[in-house]
């Protein structure tokens, strides 16, 4: 399972059964009550499974459960399992950017490369480089399909760019000076395959400075 660079943890909890797994690194360990680095707890089965892998990210959702909130922040329900997680940073994270087949529309897949169902579409204007890490972010959504969707109620509606990814796109950023970039300044505008697209800004509220 790829989430870019940043690290990820897992809390693997099932309620029945107390079963062991055998990691990727040949290590038994008990599925309850354990925490690992996410790819070495899930068996290697399941990391080449990409069924498996759709289905853990589609019911990625932030952690209200009323346990370990704090410790981890989201979670991906799996029949008894519930598996809680913790990241360095974003959950999603966007692995590459290509155009669609048989189409002139840009996507983004993101988690794994196993599937090309993890995938959004590319929407430049919604680019957030956030001037404290240098980090860039984009929806996990497409934002100008869901007018009225209240941004600050759920920051899975962010993803984070890879860092091989963010070195590919990094220079087509402007600043409306360069002393503006030197300040720590947010990029105003971005440009990308012929065109010049003003960045809305819209992700702003939901990366914070320790991003």
């Amino acid at each position: 399972m790829a989430f870019g660079l940043t690290k990820c943890k897992v809390l693997l909890e099932d309620w029945q059964d107390s079963a062991v797994v055998l990691t990727l690194s040949s290590q038994s360990v008990n599925v309850t009550e354990k925490s690992m680095h996410l790819g070495n707890c899930i068996s290697a089965g399941r990391m080449s499974d990409s069924s498996f892998l759709e289905f853990f990210f589609a019911r990625l959702q932030q952690n209200r459960t009323g346990r370990y909130e704090k410790e981890f922040p989201y979670w991906s329900p799996c029949g008894r399992e519930r598996n809680f997680i913790r990241c360095d940073d974003r959950p999603i994270v966007f692995l590459d950017l290509f155009r669609a087949p048989s189409s002139s529309a840009w996507i983004l897949p993101y988690g794994t490369a196993l599937t090309k169902k993890l995938l959004v579409p590319f929407q430049p204007k919604h680019l957030y480089m956030c001037p404290h890490s240098g980090r860039i972010y984009h929806p996990t959504v497409d934002l100008d399909a869901c007018s009225g969707m209240d941004l600050d109620s759920n920051d899975l509606l962010v993803g984070l760019l890879c860092s091989r990814l963010a070195v590919r796109i990094g220079d087509n950023f402007q600043w409306s000076n360069p002393r503006t970039h030197e300040d720590g300044s947010a990029p105003h505008s971005f440009t990308w395959d012929g065109s010049i697209y003003k960045l809305s800004d819209a992700l702003s509220g939901l990366v914070h400075p320790l991003n």
